[in-house]
């Protein structure tokens, strides 16, 4: 028997590590604010990433954000020639210990990601979730897992990388314990088809 994956979720990883030199000392500069449900702290405004607090002197990460979503676009299959690229929302997330981050999704925009600017040891992943959850499927009892059956998928980012993948993927942070304070740069990117 030969079994063949036909529902493929890629997640793009890119080398940022030289905009951490940046982006650690925002964390010092832009307010904060609690979120209620997950007690992390962001500098979002709304969670559509449409309405954020604009960080100073951000455009060479913006810039790079633009450069690395055309390469995830021309990878997946597309013409970057067709469509315009837009860093629509770009925001601080601060992690303590035992904080989370619950399931959610960026269904508004084409692209989402986070750049991992403070990684302690021990900090944990960031979960991604099969969008064959919504569906009302047989649930079978799992022997082992694998890329047939699996639900989540989680990755390990390092301090330094770029993580990005399709806005209507929905993604989670689970609490983990760690010494220090877990950062990042949260971001949405929108493609607007050109006019021909």
């Amino acid at each position: 028997m030969k079994l063949t994956a036909i529902h493929v979720t890629p997640v793009a990883a890119f080398d940022a590590s030289q905009f951490i030199d940046y982006a650690n000392p925002l964390f010092d500069t832009v307010k904060l604010k609690e979120v209620p449900n997950d007690s992390y702290l962001t500098s979002l405004n709304k969670y559509s990433g449409i309405t954020c607090e604009d960080l100073p002197n951000s455009e060479p990460l913006k810039n790079f954000i633009v450069d690395c979503a055309k390469e995830f676009f021309t990878g997946l299959g597309g013409d970057v020639d067709d469509y315009d690229f837009q860093v629509a929302g770009l925001w601080l997330n601060e992690m303590a210990s035992g904080t989370y981050h619950s399931l959610h999704n960026h269904w508004a925009h084409t692209f989402s990601g986070n750049f991992y600017v403070r990684m302690p040891t021990n900090t944990g992943g960031i979960n991604f979730k099969t969008p064959l959850i919504l569906i009302n499927k047989f649930k079978m009892k799992v022997k082992e897992y694998t890329v047939f059956n699996s639900e989540t998928t989680t990755m390990n980012p390092l301090a330094g990388e770029l993580l990005m993948w399709e806005s209507h993927i929905a993604h989670e942070v689970p609490p983990s314990t760690y010494d220090g304070v877990r950062r990042g740069i949260g971001f949405d990117v929108d493609l607007t088809e050109k006019n021909t």
